[in-house]
């Protein structure tokens, strides 16, 4: 073979270099406090925790007071369907009354209305931890796709050198013409892929933007890299559990959808004793007050199916919490060991082929293109050695890729940063 094709060949094998885990910049951790500050989901979210808030104080407050106003005697010496020209005679009451409910019922109410504001703020939390664990991967979405780019665009850069060089062989009558065809064939096919790649990238960049609220072409951070994902043999997986169990915003929600549930069974129980109404009144006749009188009544709790069934449903529904709870606690637990074994699982894949596969990757392209040079190899062992370099590159991204998705579901599940 002409030694003019050596310095190529060559050039190849210098520009076999792969993009190095580049580790997340302060651009990453600023995308994410900007959605927590302005993505109108948790806005809304928050808001509708404050209107929560707000009942609580007015949940255990008395009914505003009645006023009653009445005459009586009105035009009794006159026909009856003539008013009475003055109101001589007529005798006027007016009577002042309140609704007090039984001992405990304000109390339970205001308990409930806590819960409930309680429900909402963990509600926003969850749809904050929700948001964020999305937006995490996207922006490891987008990553990868800029390394999946800049490998394709390494590979399509690469096909082109060893097409000059087939070429060149070809010329010089060593070469064959369906290996001309063979490497352009297959720098078409890069050049497609680089098309389906950066169409990728587009999306990942408009997922982020959407979930910041932001017009989908804004520009990404240029140093956003990976975020640092822990080593997993640095924590244990019960104390995860542990974490999750206290932490985790729908654990939370449910204890006090819990709470809630418990106040209500106890107010329905309360509902089997009797409301009281007390009202004070006057009685003017002639232009002066003639007499007082003091008023109480009370209700009478005898619809018993109706207060039983009232019962009935709200310790069901105190029990449905609570086995709501139990069940959710148990389907974290299994989610979180299962997160957190595919990461370690993903941790030792890109330990793997960052250490092995790729350099042993690296060294069979490198023969492969020496031999092709001496004529010992053709251009199908040149191809396929560079296809396995490309995979192993891939392979790499998706372990990454894998990582950061694993890292953001064990993150929401115990809802906090790791």
């Amino acid at each position: 073979m002409p030694r003019s094709s050596v310095p190529i060949l060559a050039a190849v094998l210098l520009a076999l270099t792969l993009p190095h885990p580049a580790r997340a910049e302060p651009g990453i951790d600023a995308l994410i406090a900007e959605a927590r500050r302005i993505n109108p989901e948790i806005m809304a979210a928050n808001l509708a925790a404050d209107a929560a808030a707000a009942k609580v104080e007015g949940a255990a407050s008395l009914m505003d007071p009645k006023i009653k106003l009445s005459m009586e005697n009105w035009g009794r010496d006159n026909p009856s369907y003539l008013p009475k020209p003055s109101t001589e005679g007529t005798m006027k009451k007016l009577l002042v009354s309140q609704d007090l409910p039984f001992w405990g019922k304000r109390d339970l109410k205001r308990g409930i209305a806590d819960a409930d504001a309680r429900m909402a703020v963990f509600g926003a939390d969850r749809v904050e931890n929700q948001l964020v664990a999305k937006l995490k991967v996207a922006l490891a979405e987008y990553r990868a796709m800029e390394e999946s780019l800049v490998l394709a665009r390494r590979l399509h850069d690469r096909l082109g050198t060893i097409g000059e060089t087939v070429r060149l062989r070809y010329r010089q009558g060593d070469g064959q013409q369906p290996d001309v065809t063979r490497v352009a064939v297959e720098k078409a096919a890069v050049a497609a892929e680089i098309a389906r790649i950066s169409a990728k990238k587009t999306v990942a960049q408009s997922r982020v933007n959407r979930l910041l609220a932001r017009p989908s072409a804004t520009a990404m951070p240029q140093n956003a890299g990976w975020r640092s994902v822990p080593d997993p043999s640095r924590y244990d997986l019960a104390a995860l559990i542990d974490r999750a169990a206290r932490d985790n915003p729908d654990l939370k929600a449910d204890r006090a959808a819990i709470d809630g549930a418990s106040k209500s069974a106890a107010l329905a129980d309360k509902n089997w004793y009797p409301d009281a109404e007390v009202g004070v009144g006057a009685t003017r006749e002639d232009g002066r007050v003639q007499s007082y009188e003091v008023m109480v009544q009370f209700s009478v709790p005898l619809q018993w199916w109706l207060h039983r069934s009232e019962v009935a449903a709200a310790k069901s529904a105190a029990a449905a919490a609570a086995n709501r709870r139990e069940a959710r606690e148990l389907e974290i637990a299994n989610d979180l060991a299962d997160a957190w074994a595919e990461l370690s699982a993903a941790r030792e894949v890109e330990a793997v082929i960052a250490d092995a596969q790729l350099p042993q990757a690296e060294l069979g392209f490198g023969a492969a293109a020496k031999g092709y040079e001496f004529g010992r190899v053709g251009i199908t062992d040149v191809l396929m050695a560079e296809q396995q370099l490309w995979k192993s590159g891939l392979d790499l991204v998706a372990a990454r890729l894998q990582q950061q998705a694993r890292l953001a579901e064990i993150e929401a599940l115990i809802g906090d940063d790791l």
